[in-house]
C-alpha cells in the first residue's frame, strides 16, 4: 500500500517519552476502533457528522490513522494520562464535495486542537484547551474482509468519475477466507487471488467467463471498468455496511453494500 504524502517528520525520542506516559488510559483509547459520531458546529454545539460521511480514528502506538470524511489521514500522538497531544497530520489530497470538504476541515483542526481525552465504555470524548467537549466518538466494531460478500452500488469509470451501475445489472463480489475473491462483473462470473492487510489490499490477475451481453448498452464497459478498478485497489475500509475500495492516491475504485452473509 502506498505512503500518505509525509507532511512533517515526527520525533522518535519524544514518542518514547510520551509512550512511557502512557497509563491505563491510554491502553483504553487503543482498544478500539473510532467512529465520529458528534463535531463541535462553528455555532457551538455538537452536532451530528452529515449524512453518509464516515470519519473515524484508530489509534494504535504512537500513531493515529482515519477517514476524515474525504481523504485518509495519519500522524503521531503523545498521551500523558488522559492528556492528549496531536502532532501534524498527512493525508491524502482527493476533493470531494464542497460540503464534505468543508466538514473535513473543521474536524481536522479541532483534531489537532484535542488537549484532553475520555473514554466511557463505547464512547471517546477529545477536549480542547478550554475543555470544550469537542469531537464524540463511538466504538467501530472490528469487521474483516475475508468471509464476506457485497454488492456493488458504484464504480470507477476510468474517466476521474464514480458512477452508479446501469439498471438492470449486478456487480457482486465475496471475499473467501482462503484468498480468493469470486463473484458476478454484470456479464460473467469472475475470481481473482488477494491479499489483505488490516486495510491494505491487493487483488490478482482477473479470469472470467467469456460470455457477450449486448444489453443493456454499455454493460460490457462497465464490467472492464470494475474489473480494472478492482486490479487498481490498495486499501479497503469498512463503514456501517459499505465497502469501500480505493487506489494508492486514495480515489474511490467501487463502493459496495454488504449482501446477504456480507
Amino acid at each position: 500500500m502506498a505512503r500518505l504524502l509525509a507532511l512533517s517528520a515526527i520525533s522518535l525520542a519524544a514518542l518514547a517519552v510520551a509512550c512511557g506516559g502512557s497509563s491505563d488510559s491510554g491502553g483504553d483509547l487503543e482498544a478500539n476502533g473510532w467512529q465520529l459520531s458528534s463535531i463541535l458546529s462553528p455555532a457551538g454545539a455538537l452536532a451530528s457528522p452529515l449524512p453518509g460521511v464516515f470519519i473515524t480514528a484508530n489509534f494504535a502506538g504512537a500513531e493515529v490513522a482515519g477517514d476524515s470524511g474525504c481523504n485518509r489521514y495519519n500522524g503521531g500522538f503523545t498521551i500523558d494520562g488522559d492528556s492528549i497531544e496531536i502532532g501534524a497530520l498527512a493525508s491524502t489530497r482527493r476533493a470531494c464535495e464542497e460540503a464534505v470538504n468543508a466538514q473535513e476541515s473543521r474536524y481536522l483542526d479541532l483534531f489537532q486542537s484535542s488537549t484532553r481525552f475520555e473514554v466511557n465504555d463505547t464512547q471517546l470524548s477529545l477536549f480542547d484547551a478550554g475543555d470544550t467537549e469537542i469531537l464524540v466518538y463511538q466504538v467501530v466494531e472490528p469487521t474483516a474482509l475475508a468471509g464476506s460478500s457485497w454488492a456493488a452500488i458504484s464504480v470507477n469509470n476510468r474517466n476521474e468519475a464514480v458512477v452508479g451501475l446501469i439498471a438492470g445489472t449486478t456487480i457482486t463480489a465475496t471475499f473467501d477466507e482462503d484468498g480468493r475473491l469470486s463473484g458476478e462483473g454484470g456479464c460473467n462470473g469472475y475470481s481473482a487471488p488477494f491479499e489483505a492487510g488490516p486495510d491494505s489490499i491487493s487483488v490478482g490477475a482477473i479470469a472470467a467467463t467469456e460470455r457477450a451481453c449486448p444489453d443493456p448498452a454499455g454493460v460490457m464497459e462497465q464490467e472492464q471498468n470494475y474489473f480494472t478498478a478492482l486490479e487498481n485497489s490498495d486499501t479497503w475500509t469498512i463503514n456501517s455496511g459499505r465497502l469501500e475500495l480505493r487506489d494508492a492516491s486514495g480515489a474511490l475504485q467501487v463502493n459496495f453494500s454488504a449482501s446477504d452473509g456480507g
